[in-house]
């Protein structure tokens, strides 16, 4: 398949993004200290995708200690928290091995470790392709809680020493991808702006999270996807009943209040989510596609036939 220079650095479809041999797996300590309450939180994710997104997180956050470098993807350190909410700080360790099995035998402590031991060794790694686009420029973004909250301060709110305050003063000034979420059905629309942090995860968690799963099976992709430099869109169906779905659109952008609307977000992107596109359940080929504005490429699988709705 050509090299496609879109939303993403590297064609994420080109990738096996659902496992990786190395079996990268990251650690995530976080600490909450609030009046005398401690509270720990960790985890372990064993995938190319989750090492791609701690990669992007530690340039963003700040960390210190001996972190990722051009040469290999492993590392482990000390970062900052969201301002808007009462971590004090959050360590995160990503190590290379198989420990799917018997994750109990890896902690902060032990990935410190191994990283160590990789590195003195000279034994580290190889770097991984980077997947998440490189966001540095602060956006204004439309935000469909607005003018009262931020959609991302709303979601946020529950969370342990949420801040309003400092939420609010946060998204004025750091929106770094914009979005909107549109149901052509119900014409129902949600627009939001996500911080740096918030930006690459949610591209990991929902976009590369929902690629990896469509293309890691021989049975096809049940979601159609459209990129440029600026811009990336995603069509998922939406089952209503008897076998027939319609396409609801998740868009991405990167440029000032580019998500006013669906048609603006997706503009010369191909696929016009402002009215319904139904789908049946015949099984056939079709394409899907990535635009941008000096290569276009298709590349064939297996999907639902797609009719668009007069």
């Amino acid at each position: 398949m050509p090299t496609v220079y879109g939303f993403f650095p590297v064609n994420p479809i080109s990738l096996n993004l659902a496992s990786n041999a190395a079996w990268y797996t990251t650690v995530e300590f976080g600490n909450v200290i609030i009046n005398n309450y401690t509270y720990l939180d960790w985890h372990v994710q064993p995938t190319l995708v989750y090492s791609n997104l701690y990669a992007a997180l530690m340039e963003s956050r700040h960390c210190s200690g001996p972190m990722f470098s051009s040469n290999t993807p492993i590392g482990y350190g000390n970062c900052s928290t969201r301002p808007y909410i009462g971590w004090n700080y959050t360590d995160i360790c990503v190590t290379a091995g198989n420990y799917v099995a018997n994750s109990s035998v890896l902690n902060y402590t032990t990935c410190q470790a191994m990283v160590n031991a990789s590195l003195v060794a000279n034994a580290a790694p190889a770097q991984l392709p980077q997947i998440l686009p490189n966001l540095t420029v602060p956006l204004t973004c439309a935000d469909s809680a607005l003018p009262s909250s931020y959609t991302m301060c709303n979601m946020f709110s529950s969370w342990l020493g949420f801040n309003q305050s400092a939420c609010m003063i946060y998204f004025a000034s750091n929106m770094f991808l914009c979005s909107i979420y549109y149901d052509p059905y119900y014409a129902y629309s949600v627009a939001l702006g996500y911080g740096l942090v918030e930006s690459y995860q949610q591209i990991n968690n929902n976009v590369l999270w929902t690629i990896a799963t469509n293309y890691s099976t021989s049975t096809g992709v049940s979601y159609r996807m459209f990129e440029s430099t600026t811009q990336l869109l995603l069509a998922v169906p939406i089952l209503m009943s008897n076998n027939v779905s319609y396409y609801g659109c998740y868009c991405y952008c990167l440029t000032n209040m580019c998500n006013t609307n669906i048609a603006t977000c997706s503009s010369g992107l191909g696929f016009n989510c402002s009215v319904p596109t139904f789908i049946t359940a015949t099984t056939t080929n079709t394409t899907v596609s990535y635009s941008t504005t000096t290569t276009t490429t298709t590349t064939t699988s297996t999907t639902f036939n797609a009719s668009a709705s007069e």
